[in-house]
């Protein structure tokens, strides 16, 4: 017989015990909610890398404004390089994600589902309607054939030893470096002069994954996902579970009656508290509010 307990410090202590049917009803529950973490993994490692990329701008422009010579050849290198490192990461966390997502989902339900089908409207959708998406979705086809982005720094020199940092494209150095961005997105690169500057189109490429994460979860897994998190909530008669909760077995450990053997296993409550985050952020954006944080751990 298993018994729900709870760890608090260095204390172990049960406090109810649980039918074999109980404890099989909450691992099908269990079972949803590990599926949408599985999932939602991604999404937080786009999240992460995305604010990796802000971070470690921050962190080298810092380190900079410490250094009595300022502007020299050697920094102006280290920031391109930082950049563009930092950057390939989060356009490799994007490429993972969409990737890993449409493989699950056609794999569960099918590549001719209603639900594969609505994924690859989606993504349709932002490539279709917003340019972030078209040029960085070609970016990333630009580094596997053609090396770091051609990226170049402006910095400012702000009073009070602070920088002010812009990485910028050059629309003709992306232009003259590649030819494969295709004659669409090429017109549109040849419309302006004006640079792409990149912090505004990683913004609005993350949005794009949340959006498409969002939009997809809404209409195929809420409703499932939600009952679940209420009833292992319900399970556990606390609305908002912290990380204290598990499954307790006592067994006989070989052959002296007097040694006992104990298994513990955890009830995932932080995924519960990834599940309250996801739908917070959904119904912020049904709402229709505008520019939210979307923090890279929640």
């Amino acid at each position: 017989m298993r018994e729900l307990a709870k760890v608090e410090g260095e204390n172990l202590s049960g406090f109810r015990l649980v039918a074999e049917d109980q404890y099989e009803l909450y691992r099908s529950h269990r079972n949803v909610v590990a599926q949408f973490s599985k999932n939602h993994e991604l999404l937080k490692f786009v999240l992460e890398e995305y604010e990796r990329f802000q971070l470690g701008l921050v962190d080298v422009g810092h380190a900079m404004a410490g250094e009595p010579n300022l502007l020299n050849q050697n920094h102006l290198h280290a920031l391109t390089f930082k950049t563009n490192s930092l950057m390939l990461g989060f356009l490799g966390s994007v490429r993972t994600f969409l990737d890993h997502a449409g493989t699950s989902i056609s794999r569960r339900y099918g590549k001719s589902s209603e639900q594969f089908l609505y994924f690859k409207e989606l993504t349709a959708h932002q490539f279709d309607n917003l340019f972030s998406y078209r040029f960085l979705y070609k970016l990333r086809n630009y580094t596997q054939h053609c090396g770091m982005p051609p990226v170049s720094i402006t910095v400012n020199i702000i009073p009070g030893d602070e920088l002010e940092i812009a990485p910028r494209f050059s629309r003709q150095g992306l232009l003259d470096s590649y030819s494969e961005w295709g004659s669409a997105l090429k017109k549109e690169l040849e419309l302006d002069s004006e640079p792409l500057y990149v912090f505004p189109l990683l913004k609005e490429h993350r949005d794009s994954v949340i959006g498409i994460y969002l939009s997809f979860y809404e209409k195929f897994e809420s409703v499932r996902v939600v009952s679940s998190k209420d009833w292992i909530c319900g399970f556990l008669s606390d609305p908002q579970p912290d990380d204290k909760y598990c499954f307790l077995a006592v067994g006989e450990n070989g052959s002296d009656p007097k040694s006992k053997s104990f298994n513990l296993e955890w009830i995932p409550t932080s995924m519960l508290r990834d599940i309250v985050w996801v739908e917070q952020h959904l119904k912020e954006a049904l709402l229709g509010v505008n520019d939210c944080e979307f923090p890279s751990n929640p």
